[in-house]
């Protein structure tokens, strides 16, 4: 029974952890698709001011 605790507790820690570092990689990706669409208004505004 105690092995069976340790497995389970093993386990959910093990899970925790993927889906803490899949959390940070969503931040990750988060962050960079902003930068890219701020990027892309900032470009569209220079095309709109040039036309």
């Amino acid at each position: 029974m105690k092995n069976r605790i340790k497995e389970a507790k093993s386990s959910a820690l093990a899970a925790k952890q993927q889906v803490t570092s899949i959390c940070k990689q969503l931040d990750d990706l988060s962050r960079q698709l902003k930068t890219k669409i701020e990027i892309a208004y900032s470009e569209r505004e220079h095309l709109v001011i040039e036309a």
